[in-house]
């Protein structure tokens, strides 16, 4: 039984191609998210890097909504335009704010 065949039009060759596309979303998905890993500003502690369908999610803490902007700036900077989803001041008065950014994949 031949499961592959050697013609360009051939449903072997569909699948190879939609096999390497998924492999390189993969490899892209994990490089854009490793390059997110390496921007660090003091004062920014970022607890989960979330994966979603078109962007990655962006939750953390930091001292106060300057910091924030800067975050944002060193990540427009080396990634791309960050979108800011949410800011939430510490509810027990302490100077910390929670957020949300997210990014736009660069790829589909």
């Amino acid at each position: 039984m031949k499961i592959f065949s050697y013609y360009p039009n051939s449903m072997g060759s569909m699948i190879l191609i939609c096999m390497a596309t998924v492999v390189f979303n993969v490899q892209a998905e994990s490089n854009f998210v490793d390059k997110i890993k390496t921007i660090s500003i003091e004062g920014v502690t970022v607890s989960e890097i979330k994966t979603l369908d078109k962007k990655v999610m962006i939750v953390g803490t930091a001292k106060d909504n300057k910091i924030i902007s800067k975050y944002m700036r060193a990540l427009d900077s080396d990634i791309g335009s960050p979108n800011l989803e949410y800011i939430k001041k510490d509810k027990q008065g302490g100077a910390m704010s929670d957020f949300a950014i997210s990014i736009k994949k660069p790829y589909k």
